[in-house]
């Protein structure tokens, strides 16, 4: 009787872990914002090219990254994004119309490359970042 009840139980348990990991994964990825960005950086095709992010400053970001990330206002975006060479920049989207304001008059022609969605642990709320790559920086 007991053996039998200890088949059903590890049975149980392999049911219950298959369904988490099925229904649990999508969430997980979703909260994995910090890693999501770096792939991002990482996978645009520029030999030592300058990253930043406004709006979203986890220290995850730059662990994942490199220490020379910057960190900028949605102002400094667009001053970044101006400079020479290959430049990539994250802009949240609460951080979106200052980003455009600043951008008026500037003569930058930026493309949104990608979208990123998730919700972000430490802040508690839903978070929406697209990268911008400067026209020269794509291959």
């Amino acid at each position: 009787m007991i053996g039998q009840m200890g088949l059903y139980a590890a049975f149980a348990s392999i049911l219950i872990a298959l369904s988490a990991y099925q229904f649990g994964s999508p969430v997980l990825q979703s909260i994995r914002i910090s890693e999501r960005m770096a792939q991002a950086f990482k996978s645009v095709p520029c030999e030592g090219g300058q990253w930043a992010s406004t709006g979203y400053a986890e220290p995850s970001l730059v662990f994942l990254t490199r220490t020379d990330l910057h960190l900028v206002s949605a102002e400094g975006m667009v001053d970044f994004l101006h400079a020479g060479g290959c430049r990539v920049g994250f802009v949240t989207q609460n951080q979106l119309p200052a980003f455009e304001k600043a951008m008026e008059g500037r003569g930058l022609s930026l493309q949104p490359a990608q979208v990123l969605s998730g919700f972000n642990i430490n802040g508690g709320k839903r978070l929406s970042a697209t990268l911008y790559i400067k026209e020269e920086a794509k291959p």
